[in-house]
């Protein structure tokens, strides 16, 4: 029996869905560890090891920053795709996200001796480090109710509520890298145009709708 275009397409979505969910997500959080080993080796026993701590602070930066655009896009990826499988991977992504924007602090704090008087007194004058450091202080709560437990705890409508604030973290983040010139022009446009359309797609979705037609 020849299957028609519509049942093949159904069926590839369903295979395809199901080696996404078997070995997909494992595979994306091996992944994405992959730039904090090299990171670690280099700062360790390779090329950074004799002042590790701009190269650190530059790498955790951009890395934290490029998963936390590409967590805004897995939503819109899996709605547009008719794979909601891909949903899966929002979490993973979203925790490395948050594992490399902290360890971007906490490196650039290290480089101070971890002074509080100095951090305190460095992050308040200038603007780009504070915009830094409160698009870090949004991500944390959104780290630490990323979890099931955690969407029932606060229930389904209050979680929303409280994960659009990796909108404003996001925003955020752009501007303290590119103020802070870790980011190419490239890297600029690319992040700011994903970011962007991410954003203009949940707008779009949260429009009322109009009545049909009697």
């Amino acid at each position: 029996m020849t299957l028609s275009n519509q049942e093949r397409s159904r069926r590839t979505k369903q295979q395809l869905a199901y080696w996404l969910r078997r070995v997909g997500e494992p595979l994306v959080i091996l992944a994405l560890a992959i730039p904090a080993i090299e990171l670690a080796y280099d700062s360790f026993w390779g090329a950074f090891i004799a002042d590790p701590f701009p190269p650190a602070t530059r790498i955790t930066g951009i890395w934290g920053l490029r998963l936390m655009v590409a967590g805004l896009l897995v939503t819109p990826i899996a709605r547009l795709s008719g794979l909601p499988t891909v949903i899966r991977f929002r979490r993973p992504i979203g925790l490395w996200a948050a594992a490399y924007s902290i360890g971007h602090f906490a490196i650039w704090s290290w480089d101070y001796g971890f002074d509080p008087g100095i951090i305190t007194h460095e992050v308040l004058r200038l603007r780009y480090l504070f915009v830094g450091f409160v698009a870090t202080v949004l991500l944390v709560p959104l780290a630490a109710t990323s979890f099931n437990a955690a969407i029932r705890w606060l229930g389904g409508r209050n979680w929303r509520r409280l994960h659009w604030l990796v909108h404003p973290a996001v925003l955020l983040a752009l501007w303290h890298m590119a103020t802070a010139g870790r980011l190419s022009g490239v890297d600029f446009t690319i992040m700011s145009l994903a970011t962007g359309l991410a954003m203009l797609w949940r707008i779009v979705r949260a429009l009322p709708k109009p009545a049909p037609a009697r």
